[in-house]
């Protein structure tokens, strides 16, 4: 009796455990059931493309062989995974710890290595092939400082990125870091059957959740004249070249050279391949546009030109001490590149005398130079749609008194300045947004690379407004000065004259900025055509040599150029 009691007694606790898990506990019995039965394979969505103005490719994905590693690969599979790619063991490893489950541990492979990992599948039971989107990028070095680069997402990153895991890939620099959440995508998801042992059985379809690409970025740059402009700057190791639209901001041409490969960022760039990156003496991964700090030399006696107008110590008409060739300021002479002999302001603008300069200089002194510079907006940064935007440089008073003591400084760097030599260092990008707004009448834009953004079905997610600054100047001012710099190119002895160009007005400033390191750099801004300025110009050509003889070139090619695209649209 008592045997049957405790029987019934078992029964009735099994048959309770039973109903529980099966009835009470069903949902979660079931979901450990599948959740040890199924992988979760994510499907990456394909970024979105990055289109030019005329809808030619930047930024797209195309589908490239990655390779994944299950928990549970052993060492031999480790080792025959590292002897078949030539990834090392220690590489590999440290890539499954970055990566989830499955770990992709491999990336844009190549057939050879997709052919022998498949040869000795039955040695590889945890590790997988697959197909996933791969960043193309058409232009390559030429673009890769204002469009950036993917990368796998850092560990740092994950706890600022919502939404990614590890093993996702964001974009580290330029448009790509900028504009992640409209490029991003949604991810899709695949499920695999396994057995009791982990292996792999196959595909379930039906379950399957596909991916939702991401959006399209389209911008205000021209491909055509990217390349074309490339193509020109061939003869220069290193410099920026970038072009706006005076009207609107929108960023035409950027080029910083030498630019860099943005490709292998995306499969994790080798120790070897950073090193050279780093240590090459031209600098490839410095943005020169947005952050490069050059001395602006003789463009910036516009702003010299524009501040003695304005402060009423100028007029067109006025006229100082003849140029001879040099001058004495205090015990230090000061010279010209030619004897120019007695100027006014048009003529001093136009044949760009040095001495004419140092003496306007001398008038407004340091602290009205700095400050006139500040109050038009030529330091800081200009607000461009891009992460990682250098700050031009205005010194101060107290930076003046910090650097070389208080009886260290005086009239010397006001005839410095004021020739645009010395302490100030401009970005290229500042310089073409300050000129846009002297030629247009006094409005500086905000430049901007994005014109919009559409969805999957063309639909208008996004349009960028211009938006701009009104410089604190008379209007008049402004008027002569781009009239003198019209001369610059249109007069006989102007020093820009090599951007002269047959039925178009063109307007300019040539520059040539002394460089303790080496050869002067070569800068110009152009603008055109005069009587309503399209496109503004700036070139800077490091160790160049003189402004009219190098960098007015190339800048009169980008706008005859640009022009005849304007007339064929």
């Amino acid at each position: 009796m008592r045997f049957r009691v405790v029987l019934i007694f078992l029964f009735l606790i099994l048959g309770t455990r039973l109903f529980f898990l099966q009835v009470i506990q069903y949902e979660r019995c079931r979901r450990l059931s599948e959740e040890t039965r199924l992988i979760l394979m994510p499907l990456r969505a394909p970024r979105g493309k990055i289109l030019d103005r005329e809808g030619k490719i930047l930024a797209t994905s195309v589908p490239g062989f990655s390779v994944f590693v299950e928990r549970g690969i052993t060492r031999n599979e480790i080792e025959l995974l590292s002897e078949l790619s030539g990834v090392s063991v220690e590489e590999m490893k440290k890539r499954m710890e970055r990566g989830g489950n499955p770990a992709r541990v491999l990336s844009k492979v190549s057939p050879e290595v997709i052919s022998g990992i498949a040869e000795k599948k039955e040695m590889l039971p945890h590790v997988r092939i697959d197909i996933e989107p791969m960043r193309y990028y058409p232009l390559g070095p030429i673009s890769s400082h204002f469009l950036g680069y993917v990368a796998q997402i850092s560990e740092e990153e994950l706890s600022t990125f919502r939404g990614y895991r590890m093993g996702d890939k964001v974009g580290k620099k330029g448009i790509e870091r900028f504009y992640e959440e409209y490029l991003k995508g949604k991810d899709g998801a695949r499920y695999l059957e396994v057995d009791a042992k982990g292996r792999i059985i196959g595909d379930m379809p039906e379950r399957e959740i596909p991916p939702r690409p991401g959006h399209t970025l389209i911008l205000s740059i021209s491909r055509d004249l990217m390349e074309h402009a490339y193509e020109w700057m061939k003869p220069y190791a290193k410099g920026a070249c970038v072009a706006i639209n005076p009207n609107t901001g929108e960023v035409l041409l950027y080029i910083s050279k030498p630019g860099y490969d943005p490709h292998p960022f995306e499969t994790g760039i080798s120790p070897e391949e950073w090193k050279k990156l780093v240590t090459d003496t031209l600098s490839p991964l410095w943005d020169r546009v947005s952050r490069g700090g050059y001395p602006p030399g003789s463009v910036f006696k516009i702003i010299t030109a524009l501040a003695g107008l304005e402060k009423g110590i100028l007029t067109p008409e006025t006229e100082f001490l003849p140029c001879e060739g040099s001058m004495w300021v205090g015990n230090r002479k000061f010279l010209c590149w030619s004897r120019h002999g007695k100027l006014d302001l048009y003529g001093a603008i136009v044949q760009s005398c040095d001495i004419y300069f140092y003496q306007v200089g001398l008038r407004l002194g340091v602290k009205e130079i700095c400050d006139f510079s500040r109050k038009i907006g030529l330091s800081g940064k200009t607000g461009i749609d891009l992460p990682d935007e250098g700050e031009s440089f205005i010194p101060d008073i107290e930076w003046f008194n910090r650097r070389y003591g208080r009886r260290g400084w005086g009239k010397g760097n006001a005839c410095n300045l004021a020739i645009g030599q010395g302490e100030i260092l401009l970005t290229p990008l500042k310089i073409a947004c300050i000129f846009s707004g002297i030629v247009n009448g006094g409005l500086v834009p905000v430049p901007h690379l994005l014109l919009k953004v559409v969805d999957e079905e063309g639909k208008t997610v996004y349009e960028y407004t211009p938006s701009f600054h009104r410089l604190p100047v008379k209007k008049e001012n402004l008027e002569f000065l781009v009239h003198a710099m019209e001369g610059v190119v249109e007069e006989d002895k102007g020093t820009g004259i090599l951007a002269r160009i047959d039925g178009i007005r063109v307007g300019g400033k040539t520059g040539t900025a002394q460089n303790p390191h080496g050869e002067d750099h070569s800068l110009f801004v152009g603008f055109a055509p005069v009587e309503h300025p399209e496109i503004v110009v700036v070139a800077v050509l490091e160790n160049a040599g003189h402004g009219g003889s190098h960098a007015a070139p190339l800048v009169k090619k980008i706008i005859e150029y640009h022009l005849s695209l304007d007339k064929e649209e």
